[in-house]
């Protein structure tokens, strides 16, 4: 465990405060960051004044956020003399950001397993009634002798087939694991490769800003992208797509705008295209799964990020580290 930062402290009786940390704390925060530091100096004296004025006894556990993504569990422990009076407090400092964030995911996926476990049933419901009514109808066709209209049947068996298979593998692909890449990333160069892997196909970027390179999570960018692509290609009306995506700095957080301009999507559906299984027009029902959208709003919440959709804009963040 001696990758973990970690950051010793120590109040005597007459308030004479002494920290020192472990070499890894840089992994947490800037050297130079004296904000940060000036917070936890503020924590540990309060927690100091209380211990010395009575209103803690004992050893005390706290949660101190730092940063977007820095969450520091804070130990407090009083020193006592022979006759049990307190006289000072040392303590530890521990980095439980990724515990937390780990946590955090498990939640939501247990959270969706337990909807999945009762809304696959409802989804899958009509797709099996289809399939079992068109093979009886398709069987008695054959039986007399009719197999122009036998086919005409077997369309909606292989169209709810495929339905059911979308369902199910997207269920599937939204469980597995996303490992994290931490690492410094250009948006605007990720969307490129991405265009670049779909062959450039009906897809022009169009007003790229200059590089800006932000320490964020690779893979879940990578997949939000993706999936964005994805959506344009289906809703866009045009032959060839144009898309644009804009990227600021605020307050810890990298704030991205995708844009395709034209995306068919009516703001009336804002909300309703992030929910599972729904599938707006003119898209056929059964191209996909309806989780794509669904499963990029919850894969940004495991990070502690969110997205939204306003008149062909997609706008989403993402935690710097």
């Amino acid at each position: 465990m001696d990758y973990l930062p970690l950051i010793f402290f120590h109040y005597d009786s007459i308030g004479v405060f002494d920290i020192s940390v472990g070499r890894p704390l840089s992994l947490l925060i800037p050297s130079d960051d004296m904000t940060i530091l000036q917070r936890l100096y503020e924590h540990f004296e309060t927690t100091y004044n209380k211990m010395m004025g009575g209103e803690i006894h004992q050893i005390h556990e706290e949660l101190l956020s730092l940063t977007n993504n820095v969450v520091i569990k804070c130990t407090h422990a009083p020193i006592k003399d022979a006759e049990g009076n307190i006289t000072g407090m040392v303590g530890t400092g521990i980095d439980v950001s990724e515990l937390l964030s780990t946590q955090e995911r498990l939640r939501i996926k247990l959270e969706d397993l337990d909807f999945f476990n009762r809304a696959s049933y409802h989804e899958l419901k009509e797709p099996i009634r289809n399939i079992v009514s068109f093979s009886q109808l398709s069987e008695k066709a054959i039986k007399q002798d009719e197999q122009d209209r036998a086919l005409k049947f077997i369309r909606p068996i292989i169209r709810n087939g495929k339905r059911m298979s979308n369902i199910v593998k997207g269920i599937n692909r939204y469980f597995e694991p996303i490992e994290a890449e931490i690492r410094d990333v250009d948006p605007a160069v990720v969307l490129k490769e991405l265009i670049k892997q779909n062959n450039g196909q009906s897809i022009d970027m169009v007003g790229a800003q200059a590089a800006k390179s932000f320490r964020i999570d690779l893979a879940v960018l990578r997949m939000v992208l993706s999936e964005l692509i994805t959506n344009s290609l289906k809703h866009q009306p045009v032959e060839r797509l144009q898309v644009q995506l804009t990227t600021t700095k605020h307050q810890g957080y990298v704030l991205l705008e995708y844009s395709d301009f034209k995306t068919g999507i009516e703001n009336e559906y804002s909300s309703y295209i992030f929910r599972p299984f729904k599938q707006l027009p003119p898209a056929d029902k059964n191209v996909g799964s309806g989780l794509g959208l669904f499963f990029v709003k919850r894969s940004l919440q495991a990070i502690g990020a969110e997205i939204s959709y306003q008149s062909g804009v997609f706008s989403f963040s993402m935690p710097i580290h």
